[in-house]
């Protein structure tokens, strides 16, 4: 992440503050940070190294500084957050794009309340919305399924989470079909720009005033 922690030197992880939460390192350098990271590549330990939740300005700032270019951008994306000038950046810098939450990720209110214990804002569900459903009964496959196959159309990597077993299977059944341009649109249509965002971690207490704060 373009944002930083105090680290705990007794632990594997970030020091505490009094209330339980994390401290933030509002003095990190992320081209100091992605320097180290090259030589990570150079010592032979790591093949490639990449970007998370990196804005447009922030990579475009690492990739003019750096020596070994990042080979990926993670961030959240689906069809509620399709993020095209992030995307359009990084087709040009040559830089993979990887999609967290590809359904919209249907568990979040859960794992907000339940890890941080913070009530955030969701956005409505996508393996529910009526115009996936339709496109989805179409094609014979899953809302998810359709979403995944959206992404993967604009050669955007997709990491799905799941512990069903059946539909981490059916998250891999999306290469026997592909989408006809109308509905592609109709997917399209379904962006609701910086209001789709789900993950803007403000559970970090206070971390919208960190000075590399991306959204």
């Amino acid at each position: 992440m373009p944002f930083a922690f105090q680290l705990n030197n007794n632990a594997t992880g970030a020091s505490l503050t009094n209330d339980g939460t994390m401290e933030i390192d509002f003095k990190n350098d992320n081209v100091a940070t992605w320097t180290e990271m090259e030589q990570q590549i150079r010592s032979g330990l790591v093949r490639s190294i990449g970007l998370s939740n990196f804005n447009v300005k922030q990579v475009q700032k690492i990739y003019d500084s750096s020596k070994i270019k990042p080979a990926v951008l993670q961030v959240e994306l689906h069809a509620h957050l399709q993020q095209n000038e992030l995307l359009d950046a990084c087709r040009r810098m040559n830089i993979a794009v990887t999609a967290y939450a590809p359904l919209g990720s249907p568990a979040a209110h859960n794992h907000f309340t339940g890890k941080y214990k913070v009530d955030m804002k969701v956005p409505s569900c996508l393996l529910t919305n009526h115009i996936v459903q339709e496109i989805a009964k179409k094609y014979n496959k899953t809302t998810g399924q359709i979403l995944l196959r959206h992404l993967v159309e604009k050669n955007i990597i997709v990491i799905p989470k799941s512990t069903n077993t059946k539909r981490i299977e059916d998250n891999f059944k999306i290469f026997d079909f592909a989408l006809e341009h109308d509905d592609i649109m109709k997917l399209n249509n379904l962006d609701k720009k910086e209001d789709g965002r789900i993950f803007d971690f403000r559970f970090f207490k206070g971390i919208e005033k960190h000075p590399e704060y991306p959204f």
